[in-house]
């Protein structure tokens, strides 16, 4: 069940976002909502799907909206915030493209550093430290089951944004562009 109504909700998921304001991202010069921000406006510039796009925005949701239960891995943020988050966007009405594509952004890391030459050591320190906590590269085995999900392309694809979203001062649209998209993914 689903709490509250549509809009109770975006205001809800917003209200995570902008409150990631004054929290650290792990180790980055920027904040988890400028992370957050940057991620979903590359995605915008992309042209991909609302689906898309709101998982690029809220793909680390996890790491602030987890409950005091939740495991810390050392200062690297929340244990499973994946899993977290996904488990928070499926209670809060998402969509599953929505909630697979922010479950997978930590295995299209694995991925990438077990087959991409040069993917670690390109990763910010931060990813370099959480990656040893969520597993490590991939196995032979989870590359050829990764590689066989529907969502494969689009999961690099959000990494890809994740990588990139950690730029200091860089200028981009507000957290008020995504309310309307999130309204609409939540009432469709």
């Amino acid at each position: 069940m689903n709490p509250g109504t549509v809009q109770e909700r975006v205001n809800q998921v917003l209200h995570l976002v902008e409150a990631s304001a004054t929290m650290d991202y792990i180790g980055e010069d920027i904040s988890q909502l400028e992370h957050a921000l940057q991620c979903g406006a590359l995605a915008l510039q992309a042209g991909v799907p609302e689906e898309q796009i709101i998982a690029a925005l809220l793909h680390d949701i996890g790491h602030f909206c987890h409950t005091e239960d939740a495991g810390d891995m050392d200062g690297y943020g929340a244990v499973d915030h994946e899993g977290i988050g996904a488990r928070f966007l499926n209670d809060m009405g998402f969509s599953v493209t929505v909630q697979q594509l922010v479950h997978g952004h930590v295995e299209a890391k694995r991925y990438l550093v077990a087959t991409k030459p040069g993917y670690a050591e390109k990763v910010s320190n931060a990813s370099h430290e959480t990656l040893k906590r969520q597993g490590g590269a991939m196995t032979e085995e989870e590359i050829a089951a990764f590689e066989q999900d529907p969502l494969f392309k689009d999961k690099l694809r959000l990494r890809s944004w994740d990588d990139a979203g950690k730029v200091e001062g860089l200028e981009i649209p507000p957290l008020s562009t995504y309310q309307d998209m999130l309204v609409r993914h939540l009432t469709n």
